[in-house]
């Protein structure tokens, strides 16, 4: 995505935003630059149209926009998918016999490791703390993983999991750049 995308989004942005004053518009299409400006202008687009049409109150930063399309790209589970791939994998293996391979992200694997491991896990008294435990770690482990990946990479990889919203985004102007 080239700068003068990056300032069309952020003029849009800022029309849906009137409250959101930027003293230096360039400092902030530089900013925004070097957030996004690996990825390709209609996936950013369509964020910027999903967090218009969440609701949100306030002017996205660069990285709140790059979140987004990490989570369209599924490669990184939220909490409660983590926790639940966890808990099939408890279902599924037995105490003392050699698990197969699990094929996770590895933040589900490291956050399980953290807790003690599968039979800490397992045999725990308090599942529910467990739970809460669990799901701060895997935060931690999951920010550090979307603020280490290659989103452009994952973007490709995975374009049929994301929805590209064409007809949204020529329905108000952005046209179709692929």
């Amino acid at each position: 995505m080239n700068r003068a995308e990056i300032g069309r989004l952020i003029h849009v942005l800022q029309a849906e935003y009137p409250h959101h004053q930027v003293a230096d518009v360039e400092t902030l299409i530089l900013a925004w630059t070097m957030g996004l400006g690996d990825l390709p202008y209609h996936v950013v687009a369509e964020a910027a149209v999903s967090w218009i049409r969440s609701g949100e109150r306030f002017f996205p930063s660069s990285g709140q926009l790059r979140q987004l399309v990490i989570d369209w790209t599924g490669a990184l589970p939220s909490g409660s998918d983590a926790w639940t791939m966890v808990m099939d994998r408890m279902r599924s293996t037995y105490p003392g016999h050699p698990a197969p391979s699990w094929d996770v992200p590895d933040p589900v694997r490291q956050a399980v490791k953290a807790m003690g491991g599968m039979d800490v896990i397992r045999h725990s008294e308090a599942p529910g703390i467990d739970r809460s435990q669990y799901l701060k770690i895997y935060e931690t482990y999951r920010a550090r993983a979307a603020r280490d990946a290659d989103v452009a990479a994952l973007v490709e990889e995975r374009r049929t999991a994301i929805d590209m919203g064409v007809p949204v985004l020529s329905a108000i102007g952005f046209g179709d750049d692929r």
